[in-house]
């Protein structure tokens, strides 16, 4: 039942509405994000067991991401290679969304590389099962 509301709530905040709006959303993404981070981060590193309505829900958990994801966790995605046994479309645009916030010129090539690689393996993944 989460996951369409929060697609509901990134709707209204993708609209074009008030900043007093944006800024109420954005609280309330803050406290889902606070409640739900530890099943988040679960659900980034097995997404073999997310349930198939993330399969067309996934905006509102992008939007969460993007909105209050914190640097912190990025960093212990990025600190080796990340390789999954299954891979569905919107794990590899949750990904992207936490990568492409925390990214900039400055980053380290570490950084840099195991994000790539983990990237590669995701669309090797993606590639075998449209392959099959």
């Amino acid at each position: 039942m989460l996951y369409p509301v929060l697609q509901m709530l990134s709707d209204f905040y993708i609209q074009d509405m008030h900043e007093d709006s944006k800024k109420e959303i954005e609280e309330i993404f803050g406290h889902i994000y606070i409640k739900f981070e530890n099943s988040l981060h679960k659900l980034v590193r097995k997404p073999q067991k997310a349930g198939q309505h993330l399969d067309t829900n996934y905006q509102g958990l992008i939007s969460l991401v993007e909105i209050n994801f914190q640097m912190e966790s990025f960093l212990e995605y990025v600190s080796k290679v990340q390789k999954f046994e299954v891979t569905k479309i919107y794990h590899a645009k949750l990904l992207n969304t936490i990568f492409k916030k925390f990214i900039d010129k400055d980053t380290d090539s570490k950084i840099i590389c195991n994000t790539l690689l983990t990237f590669v393996h995701l669309l090797m993944n993606i590639l075998k099962k449209f392959l099959k």
